[in-house]
């Protein structure tokens, strides 16, 4: 009986120690196994921040170039309205000029000077010229400045100096007012001023 006493305890023990082999390779396995779920998980983990990070990237990027789009037309805007003030400053001035220049002594040289030129390239033809009534008492003298048949007569409208004029025969007018002038000079001021965007 003690013999298989005996024989029992070392087959027990040989279960045993083989229970406990088979245990330690489980363990092994499970923890080998964990650690290759840890290691994908990481990885899928790793894979899903680059991608929110990535997103939020070009999300922060958009709204920059969003917001650098706002301030930049923004500057531009305020940049127009500064523009269009400086120039309204400048041309009310120089009107202020034109209106002290017509009522000095060189300006009736200056308008017949003009009368004579452009009468020179004019289209023959009758011409009606329209001038400020102040510049009647002128009237002689711009029919001798124009080098063609003429009639004058009075335009208040012509407030800052100049003419216009009419050729009776085909109807077409000519505006050499010194307010058209000033006027067509505006666009050339802009461009060439440095006060371009």
């Amino acid at each position: 009986m003690q013999e298989q006493q005996e024989k029992l305890a070392r087959f027990e023990k040989a279960v045993f120690a083989e229970v406990d082999a088979k245990a330690d390779n489980i363990r092994r396995d499970a923890e080998t196994g964990q650690k290759e779920m840890f290691s994908e998980y990481e990885i899928l983990q790793a894979a899903k921040s680059e991608k929110e990070l990535n997103r939020q990237k070009e999300e922060l990027t958009k709204n920059a170039k969003h917001e650098l789009a706002k301030f930049s037309l923004d500057c531009k805007r305020k940049l127009l309205v500064k523009r269009a003030e400086l120039t309204d400053e400048v041309f009310a001035s120089v009107q202020n000029r034109l209106q002290e220049f017509r009522a000095s002594e060189e300006y009736p040289s200056y308008l017949l000077g003009c009368i004579s030129a452009f009468s020179k390239t004019a289209p023959s033809a009758e011409l009606k010229i329209f001038v400020h009534s102040a510049d009647l008492p002128l009237a002689k003298d711009i029919q001798k400045a124009c080098s063609q048949p003429c009639t004058v007569e009075a335009d208040d409208s012509i407030d800052l100096g100049g003419f216009t004029a009419r050729a009776e025969n085909s109807g077409v007018c000519y505006d050499e007012t010194l307010r058209q002038k000033l006027a067509g000079q505006k666009n050339y001021f802009i461009e060439n001023s440095g006060l371009s965007l």
